[in-house]
């Protein structure tokens, strides 16, 4: 009967100790994992920027919208910009 508790012990032991490493392990797998499966590089100035500016709307309560434009605006666009700075 003691037998059998110790083999318990030490079973529960060696999980705890398997699932401690693959737990361990698995966090910087996943990141990896998560950049190269979405193509996101974390180190890129434009995901800091966004990264920065979603933590200060969370800290602040406000939302934030955010546009890309891929090329230039049309021209018709960017003359509209013109003008209404000047």
């Amino acid at each position: 009967m003691i037998g059998m508790i110790i083999d318990i012990v030490w079973l529960a032991s060696a999980l705890a100790v398997l699932a401690s490493v693959v737990l361990f392990i698995l966090n910087p797998v996943y990141a990896f994992w998560i950049e190269n499966k979405y193509h996101i590089d974390l180190e890129s100035e434009l995901y800091q920027a966004v990264s920065e500016a979603v933590e200060e709307a969370v800290a602040d309560g406000s939302s934030v919208k955010v546009q890309l434009l891929v090329g230039e605006p049309p021209i018709e666009e960017a003359s509209k910009e013109k003008e209404s700075t000047k």
